[in-house]
């Protein structure tokens, strides 16, 4: 296959599938990852698009995921780590176990995919991952808690493998987002959690899925390889 080869986890609803349609569009052959049935989906298999139906919560989907990616197409060129759970609880009123489901599907999902698709790229000394953050990281207000700690260590993950990747040719970088439009964003958070965000925002306005795609050809391209353990905040104020 001569298309480069891009993995994106949440690729059956929002912004995962306008990133894989952004991708396609741009030249890639893209593996669509989610755990719900692909019927389901909003975007269809096509000589483009793979879709594959993993819980990437389940460690042992996400080996069998990768063992499929090496015996199909024996390499890997981008991951976007884009799944995520969102929670808009207070601390005191959730449970830990609420509170596990969104370290789970936010950091140490984020995890098992970036060790995985690491090990593929590692043989071409070449590859670029990246994780799609949140301005929760940075805007704190109350109920966003959990969410804003998963995203902040999501983050720090990303820099913890440049480290441990140095000198390999492998990229980890993290693109923190707010609002995209036509991806359901919005629609997660009550008015008045959204006109706190909004207030502490550089950028208030939701930014355009195509925004968020420049990003990433950015941090993807050849000449961002010396680019690596970084957040691209879009509006963010840090």
């Amino acid at each position: 296959m001569n298309s480069k080869i891009a993995l994106v986890t949440g690729a059956s609803r929002g912004l995962g599938i306008n990133l894989a349609e952004s991708l396609i569009d741009d030249g890639y052959f893209v593996i669509g990852v989610a755990r719900s049935p692909i019927e389901s989906w909003s975007i269809h298999p096509s000589d483009s698009f793979h879709a594959y139906q993993c819980d990437i919560n389940d460690e042992s989907q996400v080996k069998h995921l990768f063992s499929f990616i090496r015996k199909e197409y024996q390499r890997l060129d981008l991951l976007i780590n884009n799944a995520g759970l969102f929670s808009a609880e207070l601390l005191q009123g959730t449970t830990a176990t609420r509170f596990e489901k969104v370290l789970n599907t936010n950091l140490i999902s984020v995890m098992s995919m970036t060790r995985e698709a690491a090990k593929i790229m590692r043989k071409a000394n070449s590859g670029r991952i990246i994780t799609i953050s949140s301005v929760a990281t940075a805007i704190r207000i109350p109920g966003n808690a959990n969410y804003g700690l998963s995203k902040r260590a999501a983050e720090e993950l990303m820099l913890d493998f440049a480290i441990e990747f140095r000198e390999v040719g492998i990229t980890f970088n993290s693109v923190r987002v707010s609002f995209v439009e036509e991806t359901g964003m919005a629609e997660t958070l009550s008015s008045d959690a959204r006109r706190k965000y909004e207030s502490k925002l550089l950028i208030s306005r939701p930014l355009q899925p195509k925004e968020v795609f420049h990003a990433i050809q950015f941090f993807a391209s050849e000449l961002a390889g010396s680019i690596t353990g970084q957040v691209l905040a879009l509006g963010s104020p840090e």
